[in-house]
């Protein structure tokens, strides 16, 4: 979600790096999660972590998208909006409606 907020709000530095301005961070939406949303997104990040330490090439592709659903959960976004950020967004309706 960052990245489409970057990809749409700020300008492109030369090597296609982007340079968030104070203006945009100190604005920047920044949700209260639940102990369970936490726990949740918190469990997936280590399996990445763990993941990479053990073997730097490993195909984290699948946790980061969990990860990803459940921030769209915590920025409560609507299935719709979901599907404009991110047009692979493979979940039905139904599906996001039931993560936590």
């Amino acid at each position: 979600m960052v990245m489409f907020l970057f990809k749409n709000l700020l300008s492109k530095l030369q090597g296609d790096f982007y340079e968030p301005s104070s203006i945009f961070m100190k604005d920047f939406p920044i949700p209260n999660a639940t102990e369970s949303q936490r726990t949740a997104i918190e469990k997936l990040v280590k399996k990445c972590l763990d993941a990479k330490k053990d073997d730097r090439n490993a195909d984290t592709s699948e946790l980061e998208k969990q990860i990803d659903h459940l921030v769209y959960k915590l920025y409560q976004l609507t299935y719709n909006e979901v599907k404009i950020i991110d047009p692979e967004f493979a979940l039905t309706e139904q599906e996001y409606l039931d993560l936590p």
